[in-house]
């Protein structure tokens, strides 16, 4: 997973074998060690619930969206836009947050199993 993060705008791309282990354990992260004992996970989580959800402690931050509306989202790839919404911040502009899928991966998935399967429609 990519994590970009700048000002109060916050991106995490996903490539299709992320995708898939996200559709089907309902979560994925990844880890970053700076040093021996500190280090920052990033998770990506899909939930029942309807609204959006951001959760952020020391060391790991936790992006919780709908199943429901992100299988929607990705049944439409390859697309070049994000999931988005926004964090509300007490004093201060919102958080912008944004889930994509990584065009190119897909590109190149779809591409790899029409080569493999030449007669197939995708």
């Amino acid at each position: 997973m990519k994590y970009q993060l700048a000002a109060q705008t916050l991106r995490l791309r996903i490539d299709e074998a992320e995708l898939d282990h996200l559709l089907r354990e309902g979560m994925v992260e990844d880890t970053t060690r700076f040093a021996p004992g500190l280090c920052q996970t990033r998770r990506l989580r899909l939930t029942e619930v309807a609204a959006p959800e951001l959760h952020m402690d020391a060391s790991v931050l936790t992006v919780a969206i709908s199943r429901a509306q992100f299988e929607a989202f990705a049944a439409e790839r390859p697309r070049r836009d994000a999931l988005d919404f926004e964090w509300p911040v007490a004093s201060a502009e919102p958080l912008r947050v944004g889930v994509q899928i990584d065009v190119r991966d897909s590109h190149r998935r779809r591409h790899d199993r029409s080569s493999v399967n030449p007669g197939s429609i995708d």
